[in-house]
């Protein structure tokens, strides 16, 4: 199930999430996606948690007549080769509001 990671942009465990998605992850760079993913209504931040602890997030630009296009996808090392970020597009497509999805 994914969480809402919007408002949790800033921490520092989805700061690391996110850097392992982008390219020289500086921490300038860091703060200005996790700005984007707080203040722009068109993005959206998600994540997955194991055993409380989050393990992945999905970072989208959604459009109003459903389609998604990826942001950023990744996985902590720890957890990757297990599926997780197949599941957490998954979720995406069986929440209902999603038409199409493209990265």
């Amino acid at each position: 199930m994914l969480i809402d990671l919007r408002n949790r942009a800033n921490e520092p465990v989805v700061q690391e999430l996110l850097s392992y998605a982008i390219g020289m992850p500086v921490p300038e760079k860091l703060k200005q996606i996790a700005k984007s993913y707080r203040e722009d209504a068109n993005l959206a931040l998600w994540g997955v948690e194991d055993d409380g602890s989050l393990i992945g997030c999905l970072g989208v630009r959604c459009s109003p007549h459903g389609d998604v296009v990826i942001l950023h996808l990744s996985v902590h090392p720890a957890y990757r080769r297990r599926y997780v970020a197949s599941r957490m597009i998954e979720s995406l497509l069986q929440s209902g509001a999603v038409q199409t999805v493209s990265a």
